[in-house]
């Protein structure tokens, strides 16, 4: 496996690991009915793929009651996705700078 693989996929491993600790304290420790705006702190680590949440819930908003998709959106878009992305990111920014340094 390349470098630039390793170092993407230590980021996207502790993501995950920060996103289950997340989860776990949101689910445990955090009783409040506020605890739901803890999400906001995900808008700007996951930013751009974060944009994806803002656009998801206006256009999966069920006023008929508990929509499940709509519950599971930042999950999957902060839990999958935003992992995803620090992958990619971290491994094109480290290839860029191999690069660089080889010039």
């Amino acid at each position: 496996m390349k470098l630039e693989h390793k170092i993407g996929a230590l980021f996207f491993s502790i993501h995950i690991l920060i996103f289950i600790v997340f989860v776990l304290y949101l689910h445990f420790v955090a009783e409040s009915a506020q605890a739901r705006l803890l999400w906001v702190f995900w808008l700007p680590l996951d930013f751009p793929v974060s944009l994806l949440t803002l656009w998801g819930l206006d256009n999966l908003n069920n006023p008929s009651g508990l929509n499940l998709v709509a519950f599971l959106f930042p999950y999957f878009i902060h839990g999958l996705l935003g992992a995803i992305w620090w992958f990619f990111l971290t491994s094109k920014v480290f290839l860029l700078l191999k690069k660089i340094q080889k010039k």
